[in-house]
């Protein structure tokens, strides 16, 4: 949050586990290693820190970069920390160490890392075209084509294989990573700002500004699988837990929802936050749900 903390709740109503504490400007980003143990933080304040997710401990701090964080990844194994900074650099580090293992002149708004850890995307978009490039090159390995207005959100599929993008034309585009060939197009969900697809890359779960819900798709056909209302104000944040059942949506009105996707109904409800984001535990298939938001602190995660 603007606060400059990191808070961690239990699916339970009003039960707070940790508040992550030490950052000295505003959280822009957050993910959690894929083994569920750490949570990694990027900040304004230039940093990048590495916590303990069970204890609240801070681990290590990533620093000596210029630039506000903009984006954070955690590789396969763990032993690697991408993230991107708003003057356009794409660093990789040992979290151990603190050693800088790769740095790119690349500005990025999402990331990916491939299964086997050898190959990082890095997607960053100039009005309506995004560019794909591998940190360990540097390398442009694609340009996906221009789209008939400006890009409004971007996400990457766990695996790395497809991308998602979100344009002000009203459409919805995923694409193929290692070819730059597009794949699908979903139509019909306005003022799309928040976009995000499922592990298994079957379905894409877009959050739209215009009528404040959520909507999840059937990637392959464009089918409209289910809406998600209750949001009395714009959804701009979405998150799925690692078996594909949990979705998790944040929104202007201060709330954080968490929905049953195989009950087709909202789980909990987290209020007192305008949230920009969310991440689930990969380990826990969101047993535990790291929040952050752009003003006022978010609270209360209740039972899944």
């Amino acid at each position: 949050s603007n606060q400059k903390t990191v808070r961690v709740w239990k699916r339970t109503p009003d039960e707070l586990l940790h508040s992550l504490e030490g950052h000295t400007g505003a959280i822009s980003a957050v993910a959690v290693s894929p083994d569920g143990k750490s949570i990694v933080t990027g900040s304004y304040d230039e940093t990048v820190r590495v916590w303990d997710r069970t204890t609240g401990a801070l681990l290590h701090t990533l620093e000596g970069h210029a630039g506000r964080i903009s984006m954070v990844a955690v590789s396969p194994d763990g032993q690697t920390i991408i993230f991107g900074t708003w003057d356009e650099t794409v660093q990789l580090w040992n979290p151990t160490t603190g050693e800088v293992l790769k740095t790119a002149h690349e500005g990025a708004v999402a990331m990916a890392v491939s299964p086997d850890a050898q190959r990082v995307l890095a997607l960053d978009f100039r009005g309506d075209e995004v560019l794909i490039r591998g940190c360990n090159t540097g390398e442009l390995l694609h340009s996906l084509e221009p789209q008939d207005d400006l890009i409004a959100a971007v996400a990457v599929s766990p695996d790395g294989r497809i991308i998602v993008t979100a344009s002000d034309d009203e459409t919805v585009r995923t694409w193929d990573s290692s070819t730059g060939e597009l794949l699908d197009t979903l139509e019909g969900h306005p003022n799309v700002l928040a976009v995000t697809i499922s592990p298994d890359g079957q379905s894409v779960i877009t959050g739209s500004t215009a009528d404040n819900t959520t909507r999840v798709w059937k990637r392959s056909t464009g089918e409209l699988l289910l809406t998600l209302s209750g949001h009395s104000a714009g959804v701009t944040a979405v998150a799925v837990s690692p078996d594909g059942r949990t979705i998790v949506t944040g929104s202007y009105d201060a709330t954080v929802r968490v929905w049953d996707l195989t009950a087709s109904e909202r789980r909990s409800t987290a209020e007192d936050g305008a949230a920009d984001g969310t991440a689930a535990d990969p380990s826990r298939c969101g047993s535990s749900v790291p929040s952050w938001s752009s003003g006022t602190e978010t609270r209360g995660l209740g039972t899944l």
